[in-house]
């Protein structure tokens, strides 16, 4: 049975995060975030080019994470309990 991460394991999760975004703003190499016209351009060729019985469809949604209300993904730590 999975247990949820504690609130170590996901400060540890964040400050990695951080780290690595810090680390490419300071080294010159962080790009922009792509808009949605961009994300959604690169995306289509791809989806496109998937087998007719792979998916039935797709959908782009937008949902900001600076504003509520949130959404549960569903998804949760791949990591084993110990």
């Amino acid at each position: 049975m999975q247990r949820a991460p504690g609130i170590a394991h996901q400060i540890a999760i964040a400050a990695r995060l951080a780290g690595r975004g810090l680390r490419r703003r300071l080294s010159g190499s962080a790009s922009l975030p792509a808009d949605d016209r961009a994300f959604r351009a690169t995306l289509e060729p791809w989806l496109a080019a998937l087998p007719a019985n792979l998916a039935t469809g797709h959908a782009f949604h937008w949902l900001p994470a600076t504003e509520p209300p949130w959404h549960d993904t569903g998804s949760t730590s791949s990591q084993a309990s110990p």
